[in-house]
């Protein structure tokens, strides 16, 4: 017992004493959050401006003029939204912007694009019902599997003798063939009447030797800079080094007897397809985008062209980002189950987000199995434009005996020809 202490209750404080304790924590808090907020309030009276009539009305004719055949197709929520997307500063209602929509095309200040009177602004109907007509699709593709995506390998297995490459309306257009890219191939030109643009009539389709295929990164220049900038996949049986040494003087007008370039136009937006790679996703994984692509075919048909206001842009927009610095390079066979694979969002998406390559497996492939092919990303070496050198042995094929034997594809990001003092030294192979 401890003696000459006193033990003493402690003291409560009363309730009042407590709300005021709390409320001078509290109030400081307060004040910065009010303080903040009236800030952030003048911030916006501060930027906002109410533009003129004669501005919004320049306004709607540069809509107009930019997005071809919105004179027609556009109501008015869909001009003010994207006139508001343009100037984001601009107080303007949507019911300010109707009045002044409706006397501009009464006095004639607001008029259709000089651009666009007389126009055929609509698809043709023979042409609609052609691309109706020549679209082939099979219900039974409904039923593959769907592939899957991985870390990048350094092989990959071609089991049919053939290989289909290219980006997304490549590969569907190259699974409804049977055709094959040829030696040949590089007379047929199918450039447009006056156009700049020289293109090649691909298949993008080729009689591959089967068996194991090998995956390296080339640095085409390394006496110039130490950083890789493609793929070299070629079959096991080939050297690499003297095939990538042949290759690396082929471009536009340097030809090969057993090489063929793939030029930048010559897949990808430019590239001779069928147009309707997405609907054949549609239709594999109709579930999906049976919905979206009635929108998508009803803009078709009124020729309104697509934007990030548009329905279903961003499922639109997850497709279109495989087209960019990126081809599939696959065993013919399992291309349905890539582009079942593309009907919904997956570990490809992610890998190609971060600007990885990846490796493709079958759906029903086992641990340990062996790909069946790749899908490869350039970006991450700052590509504008994807060419090819398809690699050919000289002799034909054993499963396919009318056509050339492909054996290799150097996946370049360099669109135009190495200088001679840059293919003095041989490129080099760094293993994945």
């Amino acid at each position: 017992m401890v003696t000459g202490a006193v033990l003493q209750r402690p003291k409560r404080s009363r309730p009042g004493e407590r709300a005021q304790y709390r409320l001078s924590k509290i109030l400081p808090q307060l004040v910065r959050l009010e303080i903040n907020h009236r800030d952030a309030a003048q911030d916006i009276m501060v930027h906002s401006y109410t533009p003129t009539e004669e501005e919004v009305i320049k306004a709607i004719n540069r809509l107009w003029r930019i997005r071809w055949n919105s004179f027609g197709t556009m109501g008015v929520a869909g001009i003010h939204l994207r006139i508001k997307d343009m100037n984001p500063t601009w107080s303007l209602s949507e019911k300010r912007l109707k009045d002044i929509r409706v006397r501009g095309l009464a006095d004639g200040h607001l008029q259709q694009p000089r651009e666009q009177i007389g126009r055929q602004l609509k698809p043709r109907k023979e042409e609609v019902q052609k691309r109706k007509e020549n679209y082939y699709f099979e219900k039974q593709w409904r039923e593959v599997g769907r592939a899957r995506a991985a870390e990048l390998s350094s092989t990959f297995e071609i089991t049919t003798g053939e290989l289909i490459f290219g980006q997304i309306e490549q590969m569907v257009s190259a699974m409804k063939t049977n055709r094959h890219d040829i030696l040949s191939n590089s007379k047929e030109n199918i450039n447009a009447p006056g156009s700049t643009i020289h293109l090649v009539g691909w298949n993008f389709r080729a009689a591959a030797k089967p068996g194991t295929w090998n995956v390296v990164e080339v640095n085409p220049t390394p006496a110039i800079t130490d950083e890789p900038n493609g793929y070299f996949m070629y079959h096991s049986s080939v050297t690499p080094m003297p095939t990538l040494r042949t290759a690396h003087k082929v471009s536009y007008g340097v030809e090969d007897p057993h090489i063929l370039w793939v030029a930048r136009y010559d897949w990808g937006y430019h590239g001779r397809a069928d147009r309707d790679a997405v609907r054949t996703i549609a239709d594999i994984d109709p579930q999906e985008w049976t919905d979206a692509w009635a929108r998508k075919w009803e803009m078709y048909i009124n020729s309104i062209y697509p934007d990030k206001f548009s329905p279903d842009n961003d499922k639109w927009d997850r497709i279109a980002s495989f087209g960019n610095s990126a081809a599939f390079f696959i065993d013919a066979l399992k291309a349905l189950e890539v582009v079942k694979l593309l009907t919904r969002p997956s570990e490809l998406d992610d890998r190609r987000e971060r600007k990885l390559s990846s490796s493709l497996y079958s759906a029903d492939s086992t641990e340990g199995a062996m790909a069946f092919g790749c899908h490869l990303h350039l970006d991450k070496w700052r590509c504008e434009f994807e060419v090819a050198r398809l690699i050919y042995s000289g002799e034909k094929s054993a499963l396919f005996p009318k056509d050339d034997e492909l054996v290799g594809i150097w996946f370049d990001s360099r669109h135009w020809e190495y200088y001679d003092e840059e293919i003095e030294e041989d490129p080099m192979i760094i293993e994945l």
